[in-house]
């Protein structure tokens, strides 16, 4: 929060005017100390409610910070408990941000899909992905991974509706900004997740260039055909070999097609397929590298992003970076 900018405590007028917006319905009374909770309904109404703080300068507390004691107005998702679709022709699901892990798992279950990574039983989706920090590369990452994308509002009001960025995307995606941001930037309202299915196979794959720039558009070719998904194709370097690695999950006869795939769009191009025992070291460091880095701290192009961000859409603090635990 900006020093000199604080939000003071929500008043009697400020909390009439919540009460105007949201219908009273919508508001509950803070009792014993606690803060009182608004329960939007809608994007929308979570946008003018945001615009509302920023106005009345009152601070907003999602998660588990809402209706404990303090000042300002706490923030509740649990109206955003829909899963409004689970495409099986796509192999995803939607659902929104005030979701409990424990009924989302057994909705992907019931539809004959593994269970969503990590995701705690009583947390809910939103809170979880603001504090999921979208993981280097997707090859060995969780809920971060599977998410595709987003419905949220920004610290500023506006209101997105986007599907995440591919890797091949240049600076920072909408992912990176709001994921693991702990409600600094926004409020997430909901996510499409990819699911996998039971009996799941995976088939790991990996081609050796003898250029950076060669691997890269190798990596670009496979996502751009639908060969893999984006982030589930990475390229790194190892003294001086530059290798491309590609990871496939799904049922045994579609991980079959995807590596056949995968091998026909290359097999003309200036790489070489590694053999399988390779190609099982190549992923085993990937998933050594990622586990011995955990989420780390941002690269500092991102990092100044972030902080370039927070000052224009949120320079009052009205929403806090700690907000969504």
């Amino acid at each position: 929060m900006s020093r000199g900018r604080r939000t003071g405590p929500l008043g009697g007028k400020k909390l009439e005017a919540v009460i105007r917006l949201l219908g009273p319905e919508a508001v509950l009374a803070g009792e014993g100390g606690a803060r009182p909770v608004a329960r939007p309904g809608s994007s929308a109404e979570v946008a003018a409610l945001i615009r509302l703080a920023r106005a009345e300068r009152f601070a907003l507390h999602v998660g588990r910070e809402a209706g404990s004691a303090g000042s300002g107005l706490g923030l509740s998702l649990e109206r955003f408990d829909r899963i409004s679709s689970i495409d099986e022709q796509s192999m995803l699901v939607s659902a929104g941000g005030g979701v409990v892990g424990e009924r989302l798992e057994e909705a992907v279950q019931a539809a004959g899909y593994r269970p969503i990574r990590d995701v705690p039983s009583e947390i809910r989706l939103g809170a979880h992905l603001a504090g999921s920090p979208a993981p280097p590369t997707a090859l060995a990452g969780g809920v971060a991974e599977l998410c595709v994308g987003l419905d949220a509002v920004l610290a500023d009001g506006t209101m997105i509706n986007s599907r995440v960025t591919p890797r091949s995307a240049t600076g920072p995606d909408l992912k990176h900004m709001l994921l693991g941001t702990r409600g600094a930037l926004g409020v997430i309202l909901g996510a499409t997740l990819r699911l996998e299915p039971l009996g799941l196979a995976r088939a790991e794959l990996a081609w050796t260039f003898g250029e950076a720039s060669a691997a890269e558009a190798a990596a670009s070719t496979l996502v751009a055909q639908g060969c893999v998904w984006p982030g589930m194709a990475q390229t790194l370097s190892d003294d001086g070999e530059f290798v491309l690695a590609a990871a496939i999950s799904g049922h045994g006869e579609v991980v079959e097609a995807a590596v056949a795939a995968c091998r026909n769009r290359l097999e003309d191009g200036p790489g070489r397929e590694l053999p399988a025992r390779r190609t099982r070291e190549v992923h085993s460091e990937i998933a050594a590298r990622e586990r011995d880095a955990g989420p780390g701290p941002a690269p500092a192009e991102l990092a100044q992003a972030f902080g370039r961000l927070k000052r224009e859409l949120d320079p009052a603090g009205v929403l806090n970076p700690g907000a969504v635990q």
